[in-house]
């Protein structure tokens, strides 16, 4: 849910009683922006430009504590109003900035871009955030201050790659003098030009820079989860039943453009789910200055009904290729400190990224050798990608959340059976895997030859594949963290978090455990989960 933001109402003038100067010029001309905003008219830019103008030194001349007169209501209404209209009416470009009528015609405002990690072309569309709702976010970090709160969207095509296609951010927007700005000053041959279009990053800016008066800067660092409005319906069902059926793509990909010097932490969600079930918790860590300071903030996506080792050797893949094209001399020593956090079956995948195969895995799918195998070079090389494999070198540290280690008792049980045996497999998966057996007899493990083994069947705690996985060695030096969930849950007969048992999600060799009171689907949004996520990462920056 997303509805606009608030603006105040304008103040009637008759044509006799157009007022000299100050606030009240302010008010005349925000009353003619709202109406020829009203009547479609592109003058409308120029007058809330004047009225933001206008009310700027009222601004200036308050103490903290007069956040809420008409002369800040009418400030911000005012800067919100000119960023809306201009874009409408073509008067904003993310290149060139903002244009406004002068008086020889139509001129650039300079613009400025305070800290971003984001170029000015990514600020495609703007919107002044209002009130909005999202699921599973257990509150808005946002607060007052002087600037319009933005959710700013970029729209067009990633040049690099691990960007995703359409990505909001927040920004604060301010119009001040140019002279009191951090932006570069401007020839003054035109009374416009001496006002500046700020942009500033309220992840890393608390207060206005440079400022004559010493006030906070307005933030919303939560309403980028809310927009572009999104659809209550997700694709996480659909991806399970159909593997790749959703739009999105599966993999790796970062929150912001790639930050050197900061350490990537990378989200991994857990069966039946998709990132935004990370919604809260990065709501949360990025309200940290400290963490923001440190770390970047990466997601895993992957269709959690698709083959299990696929997706782990897509990451293990991924995970190489984002370092070989942003830091391919390895000179980032952050890119060798990764952390990895994954939540359910996510935590499995993420085990996958820190451990020897060996031949065992190997050993666990077929009784002959790769090289062995008769099939094409492309399958043997698909074959050895997901199970024959080394740890990635650059993770320090892993946090296992609600991850059953040991399976689950539900994947066996009739829900299991039922949502396992739902599942499409691609008809290209299933040719490979007719080949196979065609053209290897008595080679590959009866629950190959039964059907492609699905996610949800690596959860049984019978399954070979999680026997072995279970006996993998860990990489010398990872640092291990164990978060497990319990509730009361007078029918069971050992401690749980309703999916996961206590005995499984517990894990011999870890730096910390902690046991919050959450059921597993809650794990990932719970606040004392969120706090010992904090908590690591705090210990690992340091």
């Amino acid at each position: 849910m997303w509805r606009p933001a608030p603006l105040v109402s304008p103040v009637e003038f008759s044509a006799e009683s157009i007022p000299a100067g100050g606030l009240g010029l302010a008010e005349w001309h925000y009353t003619q922006g709202r109406t020829l905003d009203k009547a479609g008219q592109a003058a409308c830019v120029d007058h809330y430009f004047q009225a933001a103008a206008q009310s700027w030194p009222a601004i200036g001349e308050m103490p903290r504590s007069a956040a809420s007169t008409r002369a800040w209501g009418l400030y911000h209404s005012s800067v919100a109003q000119l960023l809306t209209s201009a874009q409408r009416h073509g008067r904003w470009q993310p290149e060139s900035g903002l244009m406004v009528q002068g008086e020889v015609g139509l001129v650039p405002v300079p613009t400025k871009y305070h800290d971003f990690a984001w170029e000015p072309g990514d600020f495609d569309e703007l919107a002044p955030v209002g009130s909005y709702h999202v699921p599973n976010l257990n509150r808005q970090v946002r607060s007052a201050g002087v600037g319009v709160p933005l959710v700013a969207v970029r729209r067009v095509p990633p040049s690099k790659p691990f960007i995703q296609d359409v990505q909001s951010f927040a920004a604060t927007a301010v119009l001040r003098p140019a002279s009191e700005s951090l932006a570069t000053s401007p020839p003054l041959d035109d009374r416009s030009c001496c006002f500046a279009l700020e942009f500033l990053n309220p992840l890393t800016t608390h207060a206005l820079p440079a400022a004559t008066f010493d006030t906070p800067l307005a933030r919303d660092l939560s309403a980028p989860f809310a927009y572009p409005p999104r659809e209550e319906d997700r694709d996480w069902l659909l991806d399970f039943l159909l593997p790749g059926s959703s739009t999105k793509d599966d993999g790796l990909f970062m929150l912001e453009p790639y930050q050197p010097g900061k350490i990537p932490v990378v989200f991994v969600h857990g069966l039946l789910s998709d990132p935004l079930t990370w919604t809260n918790m990065v709501n949360e860590l990025r309200a940290n200055q400290h963490l923001t300071d440190r770390y970047q903030f990466w997601g895993f996506r992957y269709s959690t009904g698709t083959q299990f080792f696929a997706s782990a050797a897509l990451l293990r893949r991924q995970l190489a290729e984002i370092r070989s094209v942003y830091d391919p001399q390895r000179a980032d020593p952050a890119l060798s400190r990764m952390v990895l956090v994954g939540h359910s079956m996510g935590g499995l995948l993420t085990k996958l990224q820190v451990v020897y195969s060996r031949d065992e895995l190997w050993r666990t799918l077929a009784n002959r050798p790769p090289s062995q195998i008769v099939t094409t070079p492309e399958v043997r090389g698909r074959l050895i990608e997901q199970f024959i494999f080394d740890p990635n070198p650059d993770i320090s540290r892993v946090v296992f959340i609600g991850t059953p280690h040991q399976g689950s008792q539900d994947a066996s049980r009739c829900i299991g059976r039922i949502g396992a045996a739902l599942v499409e497999t691609s008809a290209e998966s299933e040719q490979i895997r007719t080949q196979l057996l065609r053209d290897n007899p008595g080679v590959f493990n009866p629950e190959f030859e039964r059907r492609i083994p699905r996610s949800i069947d690596l959860l049984e705690p019978d399954n070979p594949f999680l026997h072995t996985t279970l006996r993998l060695p860990f990489r010398a030096g990872v640092q291990i963290h164990s978060i497990c969930g319990v509730i009361h849950r007078p029918l069971r007969l050992e401690p749980s978090d309703g999916v996961v048992a206590l005995t499984s999600a517990r894990l011999l060799g870890t730096c910390s455990e902690k046991i919050v009171a959450a059921k597993h689907t809650k794990l990932t949004r719970d606040s004392a989960s969120i706090a010992e996520v904090a908590r690591i990462l705090c210990e690992h920056a340091r």
